[in-house]
Formats: C-alpha cells, sequence, structure tokens
C-alpha cells in the first residue's frame, strides 16, 4: 500500500499523520511492517488532542527510533494508533546543571548539547540510539549508569488518567531497565537532567573513547535491536550473559536471517529478511541451553509490540 499524508477527523493541525506508512525506519531491526495510521505530534496540544480523540478507543503504540523493540505483525490496522514525537525534539538550558529536553530529541543530541554546554557525566548515553522518552521509560544505560540517576523531574501524558501529569521524580522511580513509566501506561513528553560541570574537551575524549571500544566489540555494520538479554539477578561468578550464550555454542548461530553475531553473541542480528518468528526461535533456543546448561533463567531485554 502506498503511504499518504492526511488528518485525522476531528484533529487539528498540530499533528501530521500518516496512513499505510513503513515501520522499516522505525525499528533499529529494520524487520518489515507496516501501520495503517502513525501520528505525528507537534507539541502537547497537539499530543492531547489525539490522545483525547482516541485513548480507549485504539491501541496506543508510541515509538520513536525503537531500538529496543521488536515488531510482531507484519501489518498492524487500525486498531492501533502509533505514536512518534520527533517533532518534540527541543533541548535548552535550564541553569548551568540542568537541562531541559522534550521526549523526542535523541540521546545523542542531548549528550552533545551537554557537552557544547560544558556539562559532563551524561557521555556514557551518546551511542544509545534512541529518545530521551524511550530511554527514561526502560531506564536506559551502561555498565557506568543509567539515565535515571540524571533525570530530576518529568512531564507525562498518564494514558489511564488521560491527564498530563508533572513529577518530581522519587528514588524508587527508576530500576534495572525499568521505571515508574514502564509499569504505567506513559507518553513522556519532557524532562529535566542534571549532571556537573566539565570541560568539553575531557567529555569529547570520553564520547571517542566509548565509541572506539563499542565499535570493537559490537556488530555495528548489520541491524540489531541492542543486547537480547538482561542481566540476570542470579550470581553468574564474575561472568556475563554473552559468555553463557558462549559458552553454550551460539556465537554465529543462525536462523534463517538472523543469527547470534558472531563478534558478539549477547546481540541478535538481522543479516537479511530476519523476521519476528526467526528471532523468536533463536531467543528460545538461547533460553533454553542456558537454563540447561547453567540453571539461568534468561529475561528477554526487548519489548515486543
Amino acid at each position: 500500500m502506498v503511504s499518504r499524508l492526511t488528518r485525522m477527523e476531528g484533529v487539528s493541525m498540530d499533528v501530521t499523520v500518516i496512513h499505510n506508512v513503513s515501520l522499516k525506519p522505525y525499528n533499529s531491526f529494520r524487520l518489515e511492517s507496516e501501520a495503517s495510521i502513525m501520528a505525528f505530534p507537534h507539541n502537547e496540544a497537539g499530543l492531547c488532542e489525539l490522545m483525547d480523540r482516541y485513548r480507549g478507543f485504539k491501541h496506543i503504540v508510541v515509538l520513536g527510533k525503537g531500538s529496543n523493540v521488536i515488531l510482531s505483525k507484519d501489518y498492524y490496522s487500525d486498531e492501533y494508533l502509533f505514536v512518534n514525537l520527533k517533532l518534540m525534539d527541543h533541548i535548552e538550558m535550564v541553569n548551568s546543571r540542568r537541562i531541559f529536553a522534550q521526549g523526542g530529541a535523541s540521546l545523542s543530541n542531548l549528550v552533545w548539547y551537554a557537552i557544547e554546554n560544558n556539562i559532563k557525566g551524561l557521555e556514557f548515553l551518546e551511542d544509545i540510539p534512541g529518545t530521551i522518552g524511550g530511554a527514561i521509560i526502560m531506564n536506559a544505560g551502561t555498565y557506568r549508569s543509567t539515565i535515571g540517576n540524571f533525570v530530576k523531574s518529568i512531564r507525562y501524558y498518564d494514558l489511564e488518567k488521560g491527564e498530563l501529569i508533572n513529577r518530581d521524580v522519587r528514588d524508587s522511580d527508576f530500576s534495572k531497565r525499568h521505571s515508574f513509566w514502564s509499569e504505567n501506561s506513559s507518553i513522556i513528553l519532557s524532562a529535566v537532567v542534571e549532571a556537573e560541570q566539565g570541560d568539553y574537551v575531557e567529555s569529547l575524549k570520553i564520547v571517542m573513547q566509548d565509541k572506539e571500544k563499542r565499535f570493537a566489540k559490537q556488530p555495528r555494520n548489520f541491524p540489531n535491536a541492542g543486547s537480547v538479554f538482561v542481566r540476570p539477578e542470579v550470581d553468574l561468578k564474575d561472568q556475563v550473559v554473552w559468555e553463557l550464550l558462549d559458552e553454550v555454542g551460539l556465537r554465529g548461530y543462525s536462523k534463517n536471517g538472523c543469527a547470534f553475531s558472531a563478534k558478539h553473541p549477547g546481540f541478535i542480528i538481522n543479516t537479511g529478511g530476519a523476521t519476528y518468528k526467526d528471532i523468536m526461535e533463536l531467543v528460545a533456543v538461547a533460553k533454553e541451553r542456558v537454563l540447561n546448561r547453567f540453571g539461568v533463567e534468561l529475561e528477554m531485554e526487548w519489548k515486543v509490540i
């Protein structure tokens, strides 16, 4: 079907709508999929108008860069309303240590904005291919830290209550790859993050060093959705998940159009024409082998839509 730009009935010009849109550019695994409707709010008013009209009547799916998601359908009918906040990507300084960022802004843009304004501490987020909103929902991060350690306040739309809410972050709001907002149906509209004042050159060095390490270790030449599994809470005796996957023979193990990366078995890559079924079969093989060998139950890090 051919994509077409249109207006939704009863929704103002504060929202751009595309019908029959390919979702391939909106998921980092580059799975072939299509949505009947995708809406792009220009501002909070547009988002609220959209939700007021369609909340409760459609499955609302917020899809940004799709860097941690797997699409399970070839086609999403008009029962689904996909929402993308890429037009809501403003970033500005609040004071010498605090930055305001809208939910559709990329993590990379946030980090570079911070660096240019001599704020340090957020460098670890630069190479994570996601948006502010998505990162907050899943408390994105690396071994070094997570975004939740820097977020001070959040403005979001509560899909259950149908209202905008401002919330100062509490200690209990973030945990490993989870957040208050992942447990409560929410759309992150904006956040204020706080970090320390730093030096441009030193921050630049950190970003470049991180990039060099990741390019050396991770499969950047194939589409993927990031690490497949969350690190288990059980004692792995100083091992990490990818080492368990390696020990059960999954490095390079393939299924049709996808495979565990030969470079880093913690990633499943799309080698060409991968499908949701192929991916889930690889995940099932990994879970079974690791459970049988080590008695460890692996939890998938990705969100399935």
